[in-house]
């Protein structure tokens, strides 16, 4: 299965066994899936897929869950929900639909994210220590 290599190949490059956090992305009728190490690099993995209209969606999970989930189906062709980036991803197979995995999304961050937060955290305590300044004076 195509899609199981691809997550067992990107888990091998993610933050730690602990972190085993891995990205996936639609871009047209292509599957993303991507991970980073600060010490080893980044991986990315590119999938040709069946894709229905709509949005792109870009989506962080477990490979860890993501491959014990995948291990039950035993089928070729997988069909994947991806709604949203904070909906689960709902996995059945092609031909037995009795079968559903959902695998939770984890929450992470970009670099620009992290950066708008820092910068809006420092704002706060430096008006708090300005209005502390100020309330001291008086």
């Amino acid at each position: 299965m195509d899609f199981y290599s691809a997550v067992d190949r990107a888990s091998l490059l993610t933050q730690g066994k602990e972190q085993n956090i891995v990205k996936m992305e639609t871009q047209e009728d292509k599957l993303m899936i991507t991970s980073f190490s600060s010490e080893i690099g980044r991986t990315e993995e590119t999938i040709t897929i069946e894709k229905n209209e709509g949005a792109n969606v870009a989506i962080s999970f477990s490979a860890k869950y993501m491959m014990d989930a995948l291990k039950t189906i035993d089928d070729t062709e997988l069909v994947v929900f991806l709604n949203s980036e904070i909906k689960p991803i709902v996995i059945k197979s092609a031909k037995d639909e009795t079968l559903v995995q959902l695998i939770l999304p984890i929450k992470t961050y970009s670099i620009v994210e992290k950066k708008s937060f820092f910068n809006k955290f420092f704002q706060f305590f430096t008006s708090f220590d300005k209005i502390r300044q100020i309330s001291t004076s008086n």
